[in-house]
């Protein structure tokens, strides 16, 4: 696939996620081979995700207010996108009421040097502190992994203001399941494009990279599915469940998986208020 390439990532689990966000640009990620990428989670503490509804009552407490000071800060060479994803269901891998934080990186090399500069900035130090109240992260327990867009540029994607992820937690049957995995994908992306449905959609498939935590572990790969809203996210997986029998027949040679797992999701970086 002449448009496929990868990513880094880093991950963050929060307490909380803000309303305004654009999702990934169609042209930052493509397919499983290409040159390096990681990423990583951060755990938090779990508060309740309703004391963030009402971002306008106390301005200087809140997530927008915190994402936005954090876009002030000069960031490490490499990092290029971030975005938050908050799960429609109270419980996720994570644990109870978290959501998640992403950073996307160029290499695993360019996001562990930008940690590394981010351990010791005494005004993260201060802007962490300043918003304890409103979302902790725990930057020792992020995760990395490597991220492939496959569609590439032909993906049906113009970056609306706001997206929802629908995430399939996924682990081989066998030793032949990337294998397996790679002809599923293929078949997947002819299927996708040649039925050019009018839904904006993108997907992206996750793995390990280096050492993670249970229950992360207990899965060798997520797929995620991206969609402008949960109605066209209904549309796509009837349609799917109706048409695509013979590429789900593929997938299943290939893993098992669960889900989908919903998340509402949104641009942190860059910073949509330059975009607006």
């Amino acid at each position: 696939n002449k448009t496929a390439s990868k990513y880094s990532i880093i991950f963050f689990i929060l307490t909380s996620v803000i309303n305004f966000l654009k999702p990934l640009p169609k042209s930052a990620h493509k397919l499983i081979v290409g040159k390096h990428i990681t990423a990583a989670v951060i755990v938090t503490n779990a508060t309740p995700m309703k004391i963030f509804s009402s971002v306008g009552k106390k301005p200087d407490a809140t997530v927008t207010a915190m994402v936005d000071e954090w876009n002030d800060f000069e960031f490490a060479d490499g990092f290029f996108y971030a975005a938050g994803h908050a799960p429609v269901q109270t419980a996720s891998l994570g644990g109870e009421n978290v959501v998640y934080w992403q950073l996307w990186w160029e290499s695993k090399e360019a996001s562990d040097a930008g940690w590394a500069d981010w351990a010791t900035n005494s005004e993260a130090e201060a802007w962490s502190a300043k918003h304890s109240s409103v979302m902790t992260c725990d930057g020792e327990g992020r995760r990395a992994y490597d991220f492939y867009w496959p569609l590439g540029e032909e993906a049906n994607w113009n970056g609306p203001n706001q997206w929802v992820t629908y995430a399939h937690y996924c682990k081989f049957n066998g030793e032949d399941g990337l294998d397996l995995l790679r002809s599923a994908v293929g078949a997947f992306n002819e299927f996708t494009l040649s039925a050019d449905n009018p839904e904006p959609f993108a997907y992206s498939v996750i793995f390990h990279n280096g050492e993670n935590p249970e229950p992360y572990t207990d899965y060798d790969f997520f797929w995620m599915n991206y969609y402008e809203n949960h109605a066209d996210a209904e549309t796509s997986y009837a349609r799917f469940a109706e048409n695509g029998s013979e590429v789900q027949a593929m997938f299943d040679a290939s893993a098992t998986c669960e889900g989908p797992n919903a998340s509402d999701s949104y641009q942190f970086y860059p910073d949509p208020d330059d975009e607006a």
